[in-house]
């Protein structure tokens, strides 16, 4: 008696069919591709169904019923979006003022993609007015800070404040074996002042500037040699890419360099690890250190700041932010902020920061962590 045969379902944003209208009928082909050859070879002990999009338009009921038909010999099921769907855009990352914008040969193209979308979301009101602005050109009219009028129809660009769960970083923070590594770093840096760095290794990240800052804020302070410390962990990131390769050469010269000239018998200024670590590791080094120095040329929003002030709920440590982080918008009362390409700025916000008293480094953590747990990863969902 032949085994039973497992069942496999996939669903994917399209289906690995190749789909061509012919003569008023529709044939379908297989697809090249890494997933479906890999599952090509359980075809004798699997059954697949597999869901997604066809890759081809088909509003008529009859038409959808033959390519239906048309994939049936392949196991595949094709999804059809109704035209009155309503279409979300959400850009994770800053959009530019007209003045850049208008420099690019295809951005009035681009910005006719995104108004197709019923509602477009941003990290902060610069970016929806940026963006806003930018539709002027096309003739949209703004209504209202976020109502967009383009051709007949109402957009909505609205910011969503994307954040983290703050219980994930509490929660993990009374793990054991967490515990007894905060002990030991706490230990390890007794009358230290802790500086912790944490960031892909990517141009938007400033690192070069970062430690440039450090560097003058060393020469400044030759009298805090020893006791305070920067740990700055790199992730890497793009490794294939020959620009990410030369950002990373630079980043480790400079911090050699600066080892080389402010390190003694007795210690070193700065701790560069450019690898990943893993999240307990992280949470320990959160909660241990006394300042955040997060200097982004430009960002998003920089979830960084927001796990750093989950951890902190007894130390009290201060943030200090580029003033170009999508975070700054919101959490400036709070945080030191700064202009990332200033070193001398830098080097002020880290004095500054590892001067600050004890109320002061309260009052205004109180007010971030006030933020971080009323913005959740969950909270945009109910906007």
């Amino acid at each position: 008696m032949p085994a039973t045969k497992r069942k496999l379902i996939i669903v994917s944003n399209r289906l690995p069919i190749s789909i061509k209208r012919v003569n008023g009928s529709f044939q379908s082909s297989v697809s090249s591709g890494g997933l479906v050859t890999a599952l090509s070879g359980l075809t004798k002990t699997t059954s697949f169904r597999w869901f997604g999009w066809p890759g081809i338009e088909a509003s008529d009921p009859e038409d959808q019923k033959k390519i239906q038909e048309s994939l049936m010999e392949h196991n595949a099921v094709p999804i059809f979006l109704d035209k009155s769907c309503g279409i979300g855009f959400s850009l994770h990352t800053p959009f530019p003022v007209w003045d850049f914008w208008r420099g690019l040969p295809v951005g009035d193209d681009l910005v006719k993609g995104i108004l197709a979308s019923d509602l477009i979301g941003f990290h902060t009101e610069e970016y929806r007015d940026n963006f806003a602005g930018c539709t002027r050109s096309l003739g949209a009219n703004i209504q209202a800070p976020n109502q967009i009028h383009y051709k007949d129809r109402q957009i909505i660009a609205d910011t969503f404040i994307v954040g983290i769960d703050p219980k994930r970083f509490t929660d993990m923070l009374q793990n054991k074996d967490v515990q007894k590594r905060i002990s030991e770093l706490e230990e390890n840096y007794k009358g230290v002042t802790l500086i912790l760095g944490v960031d892909r290794m990517d141009y938007i990240k400033g690192l070069p500037e970062k430690l440039k800052g450090y560097d003058y804020f060393l020469d400044q302070h030759p009298e805090l040699r020893n006791k305070v410390v920067l740990i700055q962990i790199a992730v890497p990131s793009r490794e294939d890419v020959k620009e990410y390769q030369e950002l990373e050469h630079e980043v480790s010269m400079i911090a050699g360099r600066i080892n080389g000239k402010h390190a003694t018998p007795d210690g070193t200024p700065l701790i560069y690890m450019h690898r990943s670590i893993s999240f307990p590791e992280l949470t320990a080094l959160y909660c241990v250190a006394d300042v955040c120095l997060l200097t982004s040329t430009r960002d998003g929003m920089n979830l960084v700041s927001f796990e750093y002030i989950a951890c902190q709920a007894e130390r009290h440590g201060v943030l200090a932010l580029s003033e170009f982080a999508g975070a700054a918008s919101f959490m400036k009362q709070g945080s030191i902020t700064f202009h990332p390409v200033n070193i001398t700025q830098i080097a002020e916000a880290i004095e500054k920061a590892i001067n600050m008293s004890k109320e002061d480094r309260k009052r205004r953590y109180e007010g971030l962590r006030e933020f971080i747990v009323t913005y959740t990863r969950y909270s945009i969902i109910n906007h």
